[in-house]
């Protein structure tokens, strides 16, 4: 109900004293029984709402995750979930609840570059992407191994891309730790940075592009000086900073954007959480403070919109802060008639 984001949002926080393994959140998904994955800086765990259950690598175990500090989870379209971590990609078998690995071999040119995986991301065709800190690579189903992508003629080195992403054009674009944004054709014969002149005189200077959605057949750029709105067409429709004229972010470093309604989109800044109405580019801020319930940390990470429409929010010390839109509509009432005793008789659940 976008009317309870007028008031004040109430977060209840998961943390090591819940359950949780490690109080770094990076990434969040959810695979189609329900459960809940999260990656942390010292081990996977997979959530049920009420228990954890940790995976970490085991030296003597060659089915266990690839290494504990883990920076992507991901959910292919076939409900497989690949984790990445500092040392290889892991792929989970819910069958046997343990993992195969892909690890970089230096005599195999169909392997990973190398093992420190940054982003995992599935395009319109239904492949697979991985980057890791050297490269960027395609994954072959049916070989069971990868293909590492090059651009011809070219200078550009496509090192530790942050975020990766197909547009309708089918184009993708490229977003690296701290090299720009660039913008590559399907076959990858070229791909063009933005911050120089291009064809489309589109001119976005950032450095990095941390996270990137379509909202309205429009692409929203998270990047470390702003939030950067971007037509169909590629022209640049709206830029919103901490000195925008009008409404501010809390930030201009945002790390996740995650769509919450029709009409809002949540950013995880390095300062709090911004909420925009897309109605009227109205923005709210929400940051930690005394008050129970407030957010527990404000540089966040990572936000997750579960299929309950509860917004996970991963962040860089305390965990998780979870936004559950059902009890933040229930209203806690008591009765007027001061001098009768008011018993509750039965409860159900839908």
């Amino acid at each position: 109900n976008a009317a309870t984001l007028d008031s004040p949002l109430k977060f209840s926080n998961i943390s090591t004293d819940d359950g949780l393994s490690q109080s770094y959140v990076f990434s969040v998904t959810q695979d189609k029984q329900g459960f809940i994955w999260i990656a942390t800086e010292d081990g996977l765990n997979r959530y049920d709402g009420k228990n954890f259950v940790h995976y970490r690598h085991n030296v003597s175990d060659a089915h266990s995750i690839a290494d504990n500090f883990i920076r992507k989870v991901f959910i292919d379209s076939s409900g497989v979930l690949w984790v990445g971590t500092q040392k290889g990609l892991s792929r989970y078998n819910q069958d046997h609840d343990n993992f195969d690995n892909y690890l970089a071999s230096n005599d195999n040119n169909k392997s990973l570059r190398d093992n420190v995986v940054w982003e995992i991301y599935q395009d319109h065709q239904n492949v697979l992407w991985i980057s890791t800190a050297q490269g960027l690579h395609k994954f072959d189903r049916k070989q069971n191994n990868f293909e590492r992508i090059e651009i011809p003629n070219s200078t550009i080195q496509l090192t530790e891309i942050r975020s990766f992403f197909q547009d309708n054009n089918n184009n993708y674009w490229i977003g690296t730790y701290d090299q720009g944004i660039y913008i590559a054709n399907t076959k990858f014969t070229y791909a063009i940075p933005l911050n120089q002149k291009n064809k489309w005189n589109l001119a976005i200077p950032a450095k990095s592009l941390f996270d990137i959605k379509k909202i309205d057949q429009q692409y929203w750029l998270a990047t470390e000086q702003g939030l950067y709105i971007v037509s169909n067409n590629y022209q640049l429709t709206k830029h919103f900073t901490t000195i925008s004229t009008g409404q501010k972010l809390l930030s201009n470093e945002i790390r996740s954007i995650e769509r919450f309604d029709d009409s809002h989109v949540w950013l995880g800044t390095k300062n709090g959480l911004n909420i925009i109405d897309l109605l009227n580019d109205k923005l709210q801020s929400y940051q930690s403070n005394a008050k129970p319930n407030s957010l527990s940390e404000n540089w966040i990470l990572t936000i997750f919109k579960d299929r309950a429409n509860n917004m996970w929010l991963g962040n860089l010390a305390t965990g998780l802060d979870k936004y559950n839109p059902v009890t933040s509509l229930f209203q806690h009432k008591l009765s007027q008639h001061k001098n009768k005793k008011v018993t509750i008789n039965s409860f159900a659940q839908t």
